[in-house]
């Protein structure tokens, strides 16, 4: 008998599918939600076992499995592409899903709030994407948009398309921010001059520019905090 058929002898509330159903997803693993993703074993493994050799492959952190293309998936055994193209949908659900939260009026109080806010964006990027943040008189968002994406180590900005947004907007203050795929949270010469043209260019239509962020999975460097904003 295979450990597939052994599966469905199982108490009920140890069976993934009927433990989401009677218990809740809350009452889930990692490892029993990613069963329920693969569907179904092989003829050597159950799909909980195939979960848990996936997670393994990603050192059991969601995170870093998030990471994984869809050859790095295909290298766990009995994973195949059916099964890898499905797990990387529900981890690209689960991105737009925190990106769809609404934040027209949230008020932004700090550094950490933007980071916080625009951390959804950049999660597992491995190159460079560049981002605003539009806000009124009492800081609170307008909007947030993309103005570049690039390499991994470098992007293209518009600056000129960052000017046309914010005066549409009738935005006061502006917030960017870009990632670093290296997990660098120094800034470059190329991030200096590009914060001083964007606060000089702001400037001129008598907006102001309040942090420029340099952001990574797990921390972020803020300009304004270090005083390097007033220093260029």
């Amino acid at each position: 008998m295979t450990q597939l058929k052994t599966i469905k002898s199982w108490s009920p509330d140890d069976r993934p599918r009927e433990k989401m159903m009677g218990k809740g997803p809350s009452a889930m693993t990692d490892t029993e939600l990613l069963a329920i993703l693969i569907g179904s074993g092989t003829r050597d493994m159950s799909a909980l076992e195939l979960a848990k050799a996936l997670l393994s492959k990603a050192k059991n952190n969601l995170l870093h499995l998030g990471e994984l293309d869809l050859h790095a998936l295909q290298n766990v055994r009995g994973i195949g592409p059916a099964k890898a193209v499905v797990v990387m949908a529900a981890i690209e659900l689960g991105r737009r899903r925190r990106r769809a939260k609404s934040i027209t009026g949230d008020l932004i109080q700090s550094s950490h709030n933007v980071y916080e806010m625009l951390l959804p964006y950049f999660e597992n990027m491995d190159h460079e994407k560049f981002m605003a943040v539009f806000l009124n008189a009492r800081n609170a968002v307008i909007d947030v948009a993309q103005l570049g994406e690039g390499s991994a180590v470098a992007t293209v900005v518009d600056i000129r398309r960052l000017m046309r947004l914010t005066v549409d907007m009738k935005a006061v203050n502006v917030i960017v921010a870009h990632n670093h795929p290296s997990g660098s949270l120094v800034p470059s010469v190329q991030d200096d001059v590009l914060t001083k043209k964007i606060r000089d260019g702001l400037d001129l239509f008598g907006c102001k520019l309040l942090d420029h962020l340099i952001v990574t999975d797990s921390d972020y460097f803020s300009y304004a905090n270090s005083n390097k904003l007033s220093e260029l």
